[in-house]
């Protein structure tokens, strides 16, 4: 947490958790004496994309049902469960479509797999073992990109999702932009207690603590 002292331009840094949501930031105070605060948000609010490798298969569309099930028995994603099983690309014209008006008509749908991490895998034997003692077939086999965290905004999702599809639950925890919503009240209520924290490490820096 950064405190901004209330009169004058010395600064106090205490130490804050990286897995709490949110701090708070003293900023300036305005006319009325209230403070303005601000979010400062922890680092996966507002980090960039960062990705880790994948072995992915490219499948027919018909046999879809049976991959994710027989998959999510054996190579569950475990750290990648942000990740949506399956990615659906729409490639070539196809006859078959004709007359249909859906958004993809007219387009031959393909469908890519995610198996599992390059890391949780030793090898591509090893793999196809495990794939063929489940009745999967082992053809294909490449490596992609895919996302390595699970988006906790919007903004992330939209980004990140272009990559490989993914999982999101938007909660509306996080106010990500602007001051937050503190009534007056609240906002005294916080000015006092960092006048009061400020105050204590004066007393404490006098010490010799």
């Amino acid at each position: 947490m950064t405190i901004e002292k209330l009169s004058g331009g010395t600064n106090t840094t205490g130490s804050s958790s990286r897995a709490a949501r949110s701090s708070l930031s003293i900023g300036s105070i305005r006319g009325d004496m209230l403070p303005v605060v601000e979010s400062v948000l922890a680092d996966e609010w507002t980090r960039e994309l960062e990705i880790v490798h994948a072995f992915v298969m490219t499948i027919e569309p018909r046999t879809a049902s049976a991959w994710m099930k027989k998959l999510a028995s054996a190579l569950p994603l475990s750290e990648l469960d942000h990740l949506r099983r399956i990615k659906r690309d729409y490639g070539a014209p196809n006859d078959d479509a004709k007359g249909d008006s859906s958004r993809h008509a007219g387009t031959a749908q393909v469908l890519h797999v995610l198996v599992g991490r390059v890391s949780d895998h030793a090898d591509e034997e090893g793999l196809r073992t495990r794939l063929t003692a489940v009745g999967l077939p082992f053809a294909d086999l490449r490596v992609a990109p895919v996302p390595r965290h699970a988006p906790k905004t919007r903004a992330q999702l939209e980004h990140w999702r272009q990559l490989w599809p993914l999982d999101f639950h938007d909660t509306g925890e996080c106010v990500c932009d602007g001051p937050v919503a503190f009534t007056d009240a609240q906002l005294l209520e916080i000015k006092a207690y960092m006048t009061l924290a400020i105050k204590q490490a004066k007393a404490a820096e006098s010490s010799g603590m």
